[in-house]
C-alpha cells in the first residue's frame, strides 16, 4: 500500500471508488469478477471518519487472557468403576485446594484458565502413586505449538512462585515430556505413532504415575501416546500436581479434572478396547 505523503492513499478522496476503477481499468475478460476489501482502521491521525464503513457497528476488545477460538468439543469417557473411583479435584465452581496467583489464573466457562506470566497452579496436596484425568486444549489463536502447549507437572518441589519446581511434565495433547530437573527433554516409548492433534480442540488425557518404580503411562482421547520409566527412581518425590502455563502471551484451559491416589488398576482405564 502506497503510504508516500505525495501520492499516498490516505490523499484519496474516496480510497473505495478511486481503487475500484483502477482495478476495473485492468480487466480485460467480461468473465472475471472482482472484489475489494476495505478495513479502516481507527489510528490517530491516519483515520478519515469518511471512509469508516463501519458506523454504527460494535468492534469487541480482546483483553489479555481472552480467545475466541473455536474448538471440538472432547470425546466421552467410557464409564467403569474405576473411574467412579475417582475423586474430583477440579470440578469448574470453584479453585479451592489449589494453590496459584490470581492475576494469572482464574475460572472461564467451567475450566481453569492461565495465561501471562503469573506462574502455574498446583494441588495444596502432594502425591506419589496417581490416576490422573484431565480435559485440556490451548484457548488462543493457533500459533508455534513448541511455545503455546499444555502441561501436567508432578513429583515435583514445591515452589513459593508457582514455577515448574523440578518436576516430571506430560504435554497433553502428543505425550510429549520434560525432566525440569535436568532441564532436558525425555524420549518416552510411544506404543503408537505420536499423534498430530490440533492443539486448539478439546482433549481427554489420562497420566497413570507410580512414584514407587518411576514408571509413567499416557493416553489422549482414547489412545495411549507414552510410556516412560525414570532411570533413578530415588531421585522422584511425591509432590503437588500442577496444569502449566507454558508462554506467557498464550491463554491455556484445563477442566473435569479427577483424579484416583493408589489406582487398584495398573491399566488405562480411557484406552479404548
Amino acid at each position: 500500500m502506497d503510504g508516500r505523503n505525495t501520492s499516498g492513499w490516505w490523499r484519496l478522496q474516496d480510497p473505495i471508488k478511486n481503487w475500484g476503477d483502477a482495478l476495473l481499468a485492468k480487466i480485460t475478460n467480461t468473465n472475471q469478477e472482482i472484489g475489494l476489501l476495505w478495513v479502516c482502521a481507527k489510528s490517530g491521525k491516519s483515520y478519515n471518519a469518511n471512509w469508516d464503513l463501519t458506523k454504527g457497528a460494535t468492534l469487541a476488545v480482546s483483553k489479555a487472557g481472552s480467545t475466541n477460538v473455536i474448538s471440538a468439543s472432547p470425546p466421552a469417557i467410557r464409564s467403569s468403576a474405576a473411574l467412579d473411583r475417582m475423586a474430583m479435584l477440579f470440578d469448574g465452581q470453584s479453585l479451592d485446594g489449589w494453590e496459584y496467583n490470581s492475576s494469572a489464573w482464574a475460572i472461564v466457562d467451567g475450566a481453569m484458565r492461565g495465561t501471562g506470566k503469573g506462574g502455574n497452579i498446583f494441588t495444596r496436596n502432594d502425591y506419589g502413586n496417581f490416576r490422573l484425568i484431565v480435559t485440556s486444549r490451548v484457548a488462543s489463536p493457533e500459533g508455534n505449538p513448541g511455545r503455546d502447549h499444555l502441561g501436567v507437572l508432578f513429583w515435583g518441589e514445591r515452589s513459593t512462585n508457582f514455577g515448574t519446581a523440578k518436576a516430571l511434565q506430560v504435554q497433553p495433547p502428543h505425550g510429549a515430556m520434560w525432566d525440569y530437573r535436568t532441564n532436558k527433554g525425555l524420549k518416552p516409548e510411544q506404543p503408537l505413532p505420536r499423534p498430530r492433534p490440533r492443539y486448539q480442540d478439546w482433549h481427554v488425557c489420562e497420566i497413570l504415575a507410580r512414584l514407587d518404580t518411576g514408571e509413567v503411562r499416557a493416553a489422549v482421547d482414547g489412545l495411549e501416546v507414552t510410556k516412560y520409566k525414570h532411570p533413578d527412581p530415588s531421585l522422584l518425590k511425591r509432590g503437588p500436581i500442577g496444569m502449566q502455563i507454558h508462554s506467557s502471551i498464550g491463554v491455556f484451559d484445563y477442566k473435569d479434572i479427577r483424579i484416583e491416589v493408589d489406582p487398584k488398576l495398573d491399566g488405562l482405564i480411557t484406552v479404548k478396547k
